[in-house]
């Protein structure tokens, strides 16, 4: 809703104020003549006089002269409705019009407004009354309010007071407005800003506005000159809270400028606009504060695009991750054995390339081992390949749990595993090895609960880059074909790619039955 002009509540505070004047004074010093007193004192001095003419008539017993003279008083008098004489005996010697109908006894002697009534003596013995009923002189009720001309006068003085202030004040104002020592070129500039601008008096009291302000709150702004800045319903926009200390009040009181500080607002239509408010103290020459310059930067659109943004980041985010998550599930799919989780075999010759061609590159130690579980065929016939593929899961774990980080497992095909172990010599590849054919061998028993008392044992072959394999694949067959030399001797052992059969070669590694390791 608008606010009423303030020339016009100037004005209706003025003219009110001189109203309630007139009131108060003519309440104490009666300074409107009352007219009901001044028709009571007419209508008795009438009376009486009347009264001195009858008592002369009644003293000479003239009656007749006495009714005929109430009957021309009552005919000729528009405010006289009945008169009538009487004696003090109750006795009417004459009357004049209805006056048992429109004479009201007052209580004693007294008269009213309208019953006059005036004692006759003769001599100095009361001898009758005269009795005078007069027409009411004002008007009851609202038509009564209507019709009373003190209250015309106060009309006039409330009307023609107001649209005299009015004119008075406008004037007046315009050399008492402090908008108006702007130059109206500079008005002009900071309308032309989309920016809302205030400029306000050290009370926090608005003296200039631009029409971008005036615009947010939807009123002219002239209309809001001279309203407290801070009863505007400012909040919190993080919290919705009344603010505790305006940044304009701020900066009166410390003198120094209030840069970006967020507002919120309610607009004409409900609708709530958040505000970037800058405040700075405008100063005189002593350096005192003489008002603040506040500006206003309507942050509502690009806050609304923040958060649309924000949202559709989180919601990149999460299809990002969830692109990773499946990335990573094809990587690991593309790359994994489905069965066992190992490397497959195109995974795992890449990343075997790689390796051999650094160790090749800096002369740096690679062993191969390749593994092949016993008697896999007979285990598939007897008991189905689903135990089959428990005893391949079982091997895999028990591979996966003797292995480095660093080292490579792969399922080079079936049921054998194919193990890079970078940085070792091929003794030390002997030795893991023989670690890993003991574990094979030991969790068998419980490796597959379905089959109570399985036996699950593997054959190891193992070569070393330093017997001079020329490439990956030949450093493979090496180590293959060392597997199937130990087959050959029996199986559950491990055998090295150059080692001689003979035993008594202490500097060649033996595999002696049950799977020992000789130097």
């Amino acid at each position: 809703m608008k606010r009423m002009n303030p020339l016009v509540v100037i004005s209706l505070g003025l003219m009110s104020l001189t109203v309630s004047v007139m009131l108060v004074g003519d309440m104490l010093v009666d300074l409107a003549p009352d007219q009901g007193k001044q028709e009571v004192v007419y209508r008795r001095t009438l009376a009486e006089a009347l009264a001195v003419q009858y008592s002369k008539l009644a003293e000479r017993g003239d009656s007749l002269t006495i009714k005929m003279a109430l009957q021309m008083l009552v005919a000729r008098n528009d405010d006289i409705l009945s008169a009538a004489l009487r004696t003090v005996d109750g006795l009417t010697l004459a009357k004049a019009g209805d006056h048992e109908g429109e004479w009201v006894q007052p209580p004693g002697e007294q008269s009213t407004v309208n019953h006059i009534q005036v004692p006759i003596f003769a001599g100095d013995a009361p001898w009758g009354i005269l009795q005078v009923t007069f027409r009411p002189s004002f008007a009851v009720g609202l038509w009564g309010v209507v019709t009373n001309p003190w209250i015309h006068f106060m009309t006039f003085v409330a009307v023609l007071g107001f649209l005299a202030y009015l004119l008075f004040m406008k004037k007046t104002l315009r050399q008492l407005d402090p908008s108006s020592m702007i130059p109206p070129r500079v008005k002009a500039a900071l309308d032309v800003l989309a920016e809302g601008i205030v400029v306000l008096d050290p009370r926090g009291y608005i003296v200039l506005a631009n029409a971008a302000f005036g615009e947010r709150l939807g009123q002219e702004p002239a209309t809001i000159v001279g309203l407290a800045l801070s009863e505007l319903g400012w909040k919190s926009p993080q919290a919705g809270t009344d603010i505790e200390v305006h940044p304009w009040t701020a900066a009166v009181r410390d003198g120094t400028r209030q840069p970006g500080v967020r507002l919120s607002l309610s607009g004409p239509t409900g609708d709530v606009k958040t505000f970037i408010a800058h405040s700075g103290p405008l100063l005189d020459e002593k350096g005192s504060v003489r008002g603040v310059l506040t500006s206003f930067s309507d942050v509502t659109q690009l806050d609304q695009t923040n958060a649309h943004l924000t949202t559709v980041v989180k919601d990149l985010e999460a299809s990002q991750a969830e692109v990773i998550r499946q990335n990573a599930e094809l990587g690991r799919v593309a790359t994994r054995d489905s069965l066992t989780g190992c490397l497959n075999r195109r995974a795992f010759f890449a990343k075997v390339e790689t390796v051999f061609a650094g160790a090749r590159l800096e002369g740096t130690a690679l062993s191969c081992i390749m593994v092949d579980i016993d008697h896999f065929k007979s285990v598939n016939d007897q008991y189905g390949h689903a135990v089959g593929d428990q005893a391949i899961n079982a091997v895999a774990r028990a591979l996966g749990g003797g292995l480095r980080p660093t080292d490579i497992l792969g399922r080079y095909g079936g049921e054998e595993f194919c193990i890079m172990l970078i940085g070792q010599e091929a003794d030390q590849a002997a030795k893991v090895a023989e670690r890993l054919r003991s574990r094979i061998e030991s969790a068998s028993s419980t490796a597959i609960p379905s089959i109570p008392g399985i036996r699950i044992t593997a054959s190891l072959g193992v070569s070393s880059i330093a017997s001079g394999a020329p490439d990956p694949l030949e450093l493979i067959d090496q180590a293959d074909k060392a597997l199937y030399d130990a087959k050959e001797r029996g199986r559950n052992r491990v055998r090295c790619w150059g080692e001689d059969s003979s035993p008594e070669d202490p500097s060649v590694l033996q595999v002696l039955p049950g799977g020992r390791i000789a130097l």
